[in-house]
């Protein structure tokens, strides 16, 4: 539930910050008032009740991000890629920086499972040419491309947002954030699922069933849904989760290092950690010839474990430098 409120958070800073660019360049008003006026859109998408339903928004948000990613490739080619190149970093104590930015693009282990749930045909999620593996081989596709493109263009200057090394106020600049900005937006729904899933089944419901919440399964539901919309939504209380806005304030420049440090704790936890040990436990006894499952099972979970804890810890710094240095 943090990873994903914390996740549908940073969209909504993302969202807010973007459209105060659009409409107010002097930053007159309060970024905080942007997501105010933009709550009742947050709050809808948190409406839709099946996962079914927030498929066809989750693929028009694709395309606004594919057409975005257009724009910026296409841009940042018809001058010509760069002349400087630096195939090897120098500094390899950045790297692990770079594992938690992947684990935070690359998992989404809740989703994963409650999609699997919900399919007719669950067996062909798994398959070797099943939903999964296809999909993440074409999400892996277009962000190495898009990756590629970066840096060869900017080199170790580029910044963790693709669009922003374009030049500001540019026409082609605006209309790809924008696209990202709807993009994220219609991804905001499948970011706040798992939590209203979480509180209904595994709290609100139950209570109801045993009498300590009165009301009904629909009045609950409601109030969940309004509950994380206004959770994610932080901006909209002066003071309201004072740390948190101040991490998300000073790492929002950088937003790379923020997400480095997400996917490094929470989806490097959820997506690696606790699968590996429940490898572990439920083949117990059953390890196969020469305990294959069991050597697997303590190599992934000890690469798990070190790249988590290095890819923190490097964000931590790196955010902390940010602090004093900028």
């Amino acid at each position: 539930m943090t990873c994903y409120i914390g996740i549908g958070a940073v969209y909504v800073v993302f969202i807010s910050g973007i459209v105060q660019e659009c409409v107010d360049a002097e930053k007159t008003i309060s970024q905080g008032y942007y997501a105010l006026i933009l709550f009742p859109l947050f709050l809808a998408m948190n409406m839709t009740r099946n996962l079914k339903d927030l498929a066809p928004l989750s693929a028009v948000g694709n395309t606004f991000l594919l057409t975005a990613a257009i724009i910026g490739v296409v841009y940042s080619l018809k001058d010509g890629i760069g002349t400087t190149h630096v195939m090897v970093q120098e500094k390899i104590e950045l790297y692990p920086k770079f594992l938690g930015t992947v684990f935070f693009s690359m998992c989404s282990p809740g989703l994963i499972l409650e999609i699997e749930h919900c399919m007719k045909k669950p067996k062909n999620y798994l398959k070797p040419c099943g939903v999964l593996n296809w999909g993440m081989a074409v999400l892996i596709m277009v962000h190495v491309f898009v990756g590629v493109v970066g840096y060869l263009k900017w080199g170790s200057e580029a910044v963790g947002n693709f669009i922003r090394n374009h030049v500001e106020n540019d026409p082609a600049t605006m209309t790809a954030l924008i696209m990202q900005a709807l993009a994220i937006y219609f991804s905001y729904g499948l970011q706040c699922y798992m939590p209203i899933m979480i509180l209904n089944k595994d709290y609100a419901l139950p209570a109801i069933q045993e009498g300590i919440f009165k009301g009904t399964p629909y009045f609950w539901d409601l109030v969940i849904r309004i509950g994380v919309s206004l959770v994610t939504c932080k901006e909209l209380f002066e003071g309201y989760l004072a740390s948190l806005r101040g991490i998300l304030g000073a790492a929002i420049p950088k937003l790379d290092l923020f997400l480095g440090l997400v996917g490094a704790v929470c989806i490097a936890t959820l997506g690696v950690l606790i699968p590996c040990t429940l490898y572990l436990v439920v083949n117990y006894g059953n390890y196969g010839r020469f305990k294959w499952r069991l050597v697997l099972g303590v190599v992934l979970l000890i690469i798990g474990l070190v790249a988590m804890l290095c890819a923190s810890i490097t964000s931590l710094v790196l955010i902390v430098r940010f602090f004093h240095t900028g």
